[in-house]
């Protein structure tokens, strides 16, 4: 969140840390990973199908009831992108089945590549791939096939994926590049919970332009001390500063006090 470098600064004097470091784009990191994420919907259907019955021994043969239901799902989740304006032939789709071994309490999802099933081969499969997924979990020879084996839920996603932002270039600057930054438009009063004896005006903090500061985000300005930001437009005279900077805390005391009136 935006002003969450500001509450850890009262968090961790509270705890006696001294030192917090923040990333120069952790403002941001939620909105960009929520826009990062692929648009998806999952709808489900709670059943009792049983792929193989231990009284009888015989392997269940109702295709039509299986892949009906799969196409069912399927269609709803489109259609939920379709009305977001996604084209048709950019969904895609993923089976997840949640099954068990007899009366078992627990149960074990397993994604299933293959989306219908036509014989007895492709009911195998299933079978088989929950098999590995149950070992892989709870050991190898834990499985329990002559108990029988159901399904509880049938489970579609539907999604699209799109372009995303990648942060593997995105690196801090190195201190002998960033740059000093903009001299003060004025000063405004500020208190601070705690915030004495800093070898300055007590309350007094410089007050800048985000318009001066146009790399800030990328790390490039180093501030000596507490600033507050305005927001462009922002009559720095006249109205009040939104944004509470603590880059300081990160690079020259240690620890910094948290506002008491910040608004954002």
């Amino acid at each position: 969140m935006a002003t969450g470098r500001c509450t850890a600064c009262g968090i961790a004097r509270n705890l006696g840390i001294d030192k917090i470091l923040a990333p120069p784009l952790s403002s941001v990191f939620s909105a960009v990973g929520a826009g990062n994420m692929h648009q998806l919907h999952i709808h489900e259907q709670s059943l009792y199908m049983v792929l193989y019955d231990s009284n009888t021994r015989h392997i269940f043969d109702d295709y039509t009831r299986f892949n009906s239901i799969v196409a069912e799902l399927k269609e709803l989740g489109t259609q939920d992108l379709i009305r977001q304006g996604i084209p048709r032939d950019q969904i895609q789709h993923s089976l997840e089945l949640d099954m068990r071994y007899g009366n078992q309490l627990v149960q074990t999802t397993a994604v299933i590549p293959q989306h219908e099933v036509h014989g007895p081969v492709d009911v195998l499969a299933i079978i088989s791939q929950f098999s590995n997924d149950y070992g892989k979990r709870f050991g190898e020879g834990s499985q329990a096939p002559e108990a029988g084996i159901r399904i509880n839920t049938m489970r579609v996603a539907a999604f699209v994926q799109h372009e995303t932002v990648e942060f593997e270039d995105i690196k801090p600057v190195a201190p002998n590049l960033r740059k000093s930054p903009p001299q003060p438009e004025t000063v405004r009063k500020c208190h601070f919970v705690g915030h004495r004896g800093l070898g300055r005006d007590p309350g007094v903090e410089p007050l800048r332009h985000r318009a001066g500061c146009p790399d800030l985000r990328a790390g490039h300005h180093r501030f000596g001390g507490d600033h507050l930001l305005g927001r462009p437009g922002l009559d720095l005279r006249g109205g009040t500063a939104r944004r509470l900077l603590v880059p300081a805390c990160l690079t020259t005391r240690g620890t910094h006090a948290e506002p008491t009136n910040k608004e954002d």
